[in-house]
């Protein structure tokens, strides 16, 4: 193995280091969290952590049409970027009657937007805080912005948009629920060339700040 191959699979493992540091202490606090402000026994349970190409969403998250409940905001600042927190529709309903222990239909969904715009805030804010924590910089979002869509629409139109350097994305899949009943939410960071270099420079430095060693 050359040196330079060497050093290319050092970063990358380094930065899958990461990604499972980053996804498992947002399943920890998140779960924490819920179970604090609304009721004991949540668990949460990543399935997913990584940036993956922004034109293989649909095939992570598969059907274009699915009906979709979201948040949306944006960061601006040392890093921009836009942020979405995305529930399939039933798995909403489901998650914010779990955690208020009070039921929501199709009719009645409007009723729980507030308090649905409420956990997708606690949860973003969580992985932000974790993802600023290890990029050792300040991440504020703007105010968040309720989206009721199907996944193409909100992905093609509502999230990357027509913007090309959108190459990468930031998806973190979690699993949330208590015994038997498990909900899915998604959190996703689109990545143009300078986020993505400033995260992936930030995963791979040491901890007095070098990159990491050139392997001989």
């Amino acid at each position: 193995m050359t040196a330079e191959l060497a050093e290319d699979e050092a970063r990358k493992a380094q930065i899958e280091e990461a990604l499972q540091k980053l996804g498992a202490e947002s399943a920890t606090q998140v779960g924490d969290a819920l179970s604090k402000i609304y009721r004991a026994g949540i668990r949460t349970k990543t399935l997913q952590c990584d940036i993956v190409p922004t034109t293989l969403l649909f095939r992570e998250m598969g059907d274009y049409d699915l009906p979709i409940v979201a948040t949306y905001s944006r960061l601006y600042g040392l890093l921009e970027s836009s942020l979405l927190m995305l529930s399939p529709e039933k798995d909403a309903f489901e998650l914010v009657s779990m955690l208020q222990d009070q039921e929501y239909t199709r009719e009645s969904m409007y009723m729980a937007r507030s308090a649905l715009k409420e956990i997708h805030n606690i949860i973003s804010s969580i992985i932000l805080n974790i993802l600023a924590n290890m990029l050792n910089i300040t991440l504020v979002p703007t105010a968040y912005l309720f989206v009721v869509d199907t996944l193409g629409l909100i992905l093609d139109f509502k999230f990357a948009g027509d913007d090309k350097s959108i190459e990468y994305t930031l998806m973190i899949g979690l699993e949330i629920g208590e015994g038997d009943h498990q909900t899915l939410i998604y959190f996703f960071m689109v990545l143009d060339k300078e986020t993505l270099d400033v995260i992936l420079d930030a995963f791979t430095e040491t901890p007095d700040g070098e990159e990491g060693e050139e392997t001989a």
